[in-house]
């Protein structure tokens, strides 16, 4: 028999710790057999003990390759010529990529094979055996090995409860072996992924205000991009008599189901899409990726129906108490626009409710703004059938620089200024009267408006 190596033959004179490299080689390729006892010639020279070579393969396998590759490599003793040569074999293994115990998933310690030759793999390639692995995203070992916990040992502290090594095994954030997941990524001080936020000027986003972006530990990201959130959850009073009443533009309790939800349930195996805040007059959306879990539909999910994509991440959040696992977080949001939640009998006068958008790979949150001025009430179109008219705030202040330049307007001029439709331009000057800013002279087509000096 001829020797010659190649993508799957690998020829050792004699057994030497550095073969661990070739077994891992050859179960991240195509498997492949290691002959012991033949040099790189292809000359047959034998070993003499053939058990402990045999033994010393065996155990340099068990010892020193992650995850165990024990099933998947075998050991045979062959004579060529009279001499005795060592056969191991070594499969494609299942629970790619395998690795050096003491490198880690790096490449130096992650080796495929190239041709007669085992090189180190690249962090792409890395990266791809993970997501080619069967399993949940959290199990998977992250690529990242170099992870900090400050951020969320702070979280534990708080509220005191001890994170020792063995309650984070227990977690899912190491596996058995001590080594890093992805769960163990996320809620890391280095977690890849990004929450997006801004705020813009008027119903839509032409207008940019402010824009931020929240990173660090997922529990870093909810925290700062709630603190955003309450920063634009702003408060507006009314009096009845001598007694003062304030309301916010969201409930509290919404904005913040609204956002675990997002950062419990979002799909974190692509780092191309990022969560997103928005914040509108009129609204807030929040956008998470993944859509809903497999075979749960909207309105399972309004219902109560619970099924997590993150489990062991939402285990975290239960026993940090920031939710409940009961899928009462649906729920709790419609909860917080129907008063239940702070006993304001103004606090939702037109009952509005936050509405939910399920597509494919996409869930949407969309919370009404409260105390919003430019919303319109609901006006019958037909039927059974309704819609909403939005008018931004800053029409209002157009309408009112139309005085820097005439003494009065019509409708019919608030109309082809604006571009808007008669029933539009006629709720704008309504409002206007009714804010006391304007005052009508004449009757019916006659009607002009003139400004209020006094406001």
């Amino acid at each position: 028999m001829k020797f010659t190596e190649s993508g799957t033959v690998e020829l050792k004179r004699e057994f030497t710790k550095g073969i661990r490299k070739e077994i891992v080689a050859f179960a991240n390729s195509m498997g492949g057999t290691i002959y012991i006892g033949v040099d790189d010639t292809g000359t047959v020279t034998g070993v003499d003990s053939p058990d402990d070579v045999m033994l010393s393969v065996i155990n340099c396998a068990r010892d020193n390759v992650r995850p165990d590759i024990m099933g998947f490599i075998s050991c045979a003793v062959k004579d060529f010529d009279g001499k005795k040569v060592v056969e191991a074999t070594i499969q494609k293994g299942p629970d790619r990529p395998y690795y050096l115990k003491d490198k880690g998933l790096t490449s130096n310690g992650v080796y495929i094979r190239n041709g007669s030759a085992s090189n180190p793999a690249s962090i792409y390639l890395i990266r791809k055996m993970i997501s080619d692995s069967l399993g949940n995203y959290e199990d998977m070992l992250s690529v990242d090995q170099e992870l900090t916990f400050k951020q969320m040992m702070e979280e534990f502290s708080k509220r005191n409860i001890d994170l020792s090594k063995v309650q984070m095994q227990s977690l899912g954030i190491t596996n058995s072996d001590g080594m890093y997941t992805n769960l163990g990524l996320l809620v890391s001080d280095q977690c890849p992924h990004i929450i997006k936020g801004a705020v813009f000027r008027g119903t839509d986003c032409l207008d940019f205000q402010d824009r931020k972006e929240f990173s660090g530990s997922v529990f870093k990201q909810m925290n700062d991009a709630y603190s955003y959130l309450e920063l634009n959850n702003h408060t507006a009073a009314s009096f009845n008599g001598l007694y003062r009443h304030d309301q916010r533009s969201y409930p509290p309790v919404a904005l913040r189901e609204a956002l675990i939800n997002a950062v419990v349930h979002r799909d974190y195996s692509s780092l191309s899409v990022s969560t997103k805040v928005s914040i509108f007059a009129d609204r807030i959306e929040i956008l998470s990726y993944g859509g809903l879990p497999r075979d749960i539909t909207l309105e399972m999910a309004l219902s109560g129906v619970s099924a997590c994509r993150n489990p062991k991440l939402a285990n975290i959040f239960y026993r940090l108490k920031l939710i409940e696992m009961y899928g009462t977080g649906f729920s709790k949001m419609q909860a917080g626009y129907a008063n239940r939640d702070t006993g304001s009998d103004i606090y939702n006068a037109h009952g509005f409710q936050p509405s939910f958008v399920a597509v494919e790979g996409i869930f949407k949150v969309l919370l009404p703004n409260l105390i919003y001025q430019g919303r319109e009430q609901m006006v019958t179109e037909a039927p059974g059938t309704y819609r909403t008219t939005y008018i931004d705030n800053d029409v209002y202040t157009r309408v009112l620089d139309m005085f820097n330049t005439r003494r009065e307007l019509t409708r019919l001029e608030v109309e082809k200024e604006l571009g808007v439709s008669l029933s539009t331009a006629t709720r704008i000057l309504r409002k206007l009267k009714e804010q006391g800013r304007i005052m009508p002279m004449g009757r019916g087509k006659q009607t002009v408006y003139v400004r209020n000096p006094e406001k």
